[in-house]
């Protein structure tokens, strides 16, 4: 038993030292050591402050209409995490529009994946590296992206990991 607890130690350490990719930049790493993460920092934890007010919050969770099965278990890790901490409800919606609609910019929207708003397009564009994810505000949006959708889950446990 000793040595099976051992192993899963050695192993989980071994997948968060590597699972922590070089060249990342603060935005996409919370806790990094640069000379802007305080300033980030407050800015994030100001803005998370926004989200829920009053014990209520008028952000939903929106995720691609096509989104794959990681992404999925990424949202829902993510809804019970926030709904948990906060005590709130949260709505999941695809990012779904239909054609003859615009593409709500302006409504308050946790971004989870490579949806179609504009702001998780802007977030992918900043990314540099394939296994690179970003975490971030956009206006109303709060982003959690990856430039591969099977990194998304990596971005949502270092969201729930930070704030």
């Amino acid at each position: 038993m000793k040595k099976l607890t051992r192993t899963l130690c050695l192993l989980l350490s071994l997948l968060f030292l590597f699972g922590c990719t070089p060249g990342t930049t603060p935005e996409q790493v919370p806790g990094d050591n640069s000379e802007d993460t305080d300033s980030e920092d407050t800015e994030m934890n100001e803005n998370m402050t926004a989200i829920i007010e009053n014990g209520t919050t008028t952000f939903r969770l929106v995720r691609p209409d096509d989104s794959r099965q990681d992404t999925g278990l990424a949202m829902v890790k993510l809804k019970e995490a926030l709904e948990g901490k906060f005590n709130i409800k949260l709505e999941v919606i695809n990012d779904y529009v239909d054609r003859s609609e615009p593409i709500p910019d302006e409504v308050p929207e946790i971004l989870v994946g490579q949806t179609n708003r504009q702001a998780s397009r802007d977030a992918l564009a900043k990314l540099t590296g394939e296994n690179e994810y970003y975490i971030g505000f956009d206006g109303t949006k709060l982003v959690l992206t990856a430039a591969k959708p099977e990194e998304i889950m990596r971005a949502v446990d270092a969201f729930i990991a930070e704030y």
